[in-house]
């Protein structure tokens, strides 16, 4: 019998995999802002620090997309 573990993501977490999550996200164009935002705060606690196995964080990403209202969200938060 196998056990189902459950990882909760803290303000502490290193998760690549959120990282590449956030950063594979904001490539959606058809995706709003607001959207994104809300996906990005539930995918990672520690979003703001998340980075991708390449190295780029959200907001990395955000701004070589050009999408400056994210952008604004990302640095308040």
């Amino acid at each position: 019998m196998s056990k189902s573990v459950e990882v909760d993501c803290t303000k502490r977490c290193k998760s690549r995999i959120h990282g590449q999550s956030l950063t594979s996200a904001i490539t959606k164009r058809s995706v709003s802002d607001e959207s994104l935002a809300s996906f990005i705060k539930s995918t990672c606690a520690n979003f703001a620090k998340a980075f991708d196995f390449e190295g780029r964080t959200a907001l990395h990403m955000t701004a070589s997309r050009g999408r400056n209202g994210l952008m604004e969200w990302l640095v308040r938060h």
